[in-house]
């Protein structure tokens, strides 16, 4: 499943949880999105998408994209030199 996808239907379950014990979603999903597989997750998904759950603390968020930029400069690194 596309990591992405897998997060959504975290999401939605997490919203169906939280509403039916009056808490916050973040309460619901507290173990739950330490399983989820962001740094895998395109950037444009985590910018558009994720963010807007704030689910993710800022320094989460901070650390996420610190992640995925360094990703993508180490991948045109490997392309260049043909690995």
């Amino acid at each position: 499943m596309e990591k992405f996808k897998f997060f959504q239907a975290v999401h939605r379950w997490g919203s169906a949880q939280a509403a039916k014990t009056e808490t916050k979603t973040s309460g619901v999903l507290q173990g739950v999105l330490e399983h989820v597989r962001f740094p895998l997750m395109s950037t444009e998904d985590v910018a558009a998408k994720v963010v807007s759950t704030q689910l993710l603390s800022q320094s989460q968020t901070l650390d996420l994209f610190t992640y995925l930029a360094q990703k993508k400069i180490v991948e045109k690194v490997l392309l260049k030199v043909g690995i």
